[in-house]
């Protein structure tokens, strides 16, 4: 049956560490015809099952066909419940043959490479998944082809507004619905994501903006407001929340500051301020923190001192040190 054409043996096994144990799976392909795939067999041990060895069997036979080659299988719904879950939701059933027992329905997957899409669609979690459904609908969806972005503001408003009802009614819950506000909460904050997503796919295509330009700028604006990060700062620190925003909004003004014609004078942190006798007394005070308007020919001239914020005792201590 098999000379002369592909044939496929995929096992599945358990194992411990680097110890492979026992096969606990296996699936046997053949082709019939010239690119069409038979699954002949396939099983998972009984205390093996649920667990996803089915999947990654089949996902490992996509792995060796041609994108054309047509799938082919036969199960039995009342014995292999699994098995035709499985293939109600990646096959079309296809007539009987005469012949054939009533229990048994095939199936067919008319393309190798359709079935990867929506295989590898299905292993995507999180963000990612998110991220392909709002892609896919953009490019194929009728109903998302007539949305623009002032639409999804207003309903990006509304599912905010639902958001907020939810919060509040999941705080307010007893222990006794508390599981049933909670899946309500994360429903209606779902909602808010996928409108976002949907804002930003459609904004891009209405104005013909580039869809990760907004992602890079949002990256972009926050490391640069949050320079005390380890990961991406400048190795400034932040020990309280008010540090952490008084250098957020010293940031805010110096990305302003070129549009305004202004300088900003930076919210000074907390550092050690060494005097002409070389001690190191710690300063606590608040810095001096404005926005000086330059006019505009001031902005350009290249004698403009730098206006830099320190704080009053450090300052105080400097003005005696000038006057001596």
């Amino acid at each position: 049956r098999c000379a002369g054409h592909r044939a496929f043996v995929v096992l599945a096994f358990e194992s411990e560490g680097d110890r492979v144990n026992t096969a606990v799976g296996f699936l046997l392909a053949h082709e019939r015809a010239e690119g069409v795939i038979n699954v002949w067999l396939a099983g998972v041990l009984e205390r093996c099952r649920r667990c996803g060895h089915l999947q990654r069997l089949a996902g490992e036979l996509l792995t060796h066909l041609q994108d054309d080659d047509r799938i082919t299988m036969t199960t039995r719904p009342d014995q292999f419940p699994h098995m035709h879950a499985l293939m109600e939701r990646y096959a079309l059933r296809q007539p009987k043959n005469d012949g054939d027992p009533e229990e048994k329905v095939r199936y067919m997957v008319k393309s190798a490479g359709e079935l990867k899409a929506r295989v590898k669609h299905c292993q995507c979690r999180g963000d990612q998944r998110l991220s392909a459904v709002v892609a896919e609908l953009v490019r194929n969806c009728p109903w998302t082809a007539t949305v623009d972005a002032s639409t999804m503001i207003s309903w990006m408003r509304s599912e905010l507004d639902e958001f907020k009802a939810a919060l509040e009614q999941f705080r307010d819950e007893g222990t006794e619905d508390a599981k049933v506000a909670r899946e309500a909460l994360i429903s209606e904050l779902g909602d808010v994501l996928f409108d976002a997503l949907m804002l930003n796919a459609v904004a891009a295509r209405e104005l013909a903006l580039d869809p990760d330009a907004a992602w890079k700028a949002a990256a972009t604006k926050v490391e640069n407001r949050t320079p005390y990060m380890w990961l991406w700062g400048d190795g400034s620190v932040a020990r309280t929340a008010q540090e952490a925003s008084g250098m957020w909004a010293a940031a805010k003004l110096r990305e302003r500051a070129p549009a305004d014609n202004s300088v900003d004078i930076q919210e000074s942190r907390p550092a050690p301020c060494h005097l002409g006798n070389g001690a190191a007394p710690e300063t606590t005070a608040t810095a001096v923190t404005a926005t000086v308007p330059l006019p505009p020919e001031a902005v350009t001239t290249p004698r403009m001192a730098p206006v830099v914020a320190v704080p009053r005792a450090a300052a105080s201590a400097l003005a005696r040190e000038e006057s001596k």
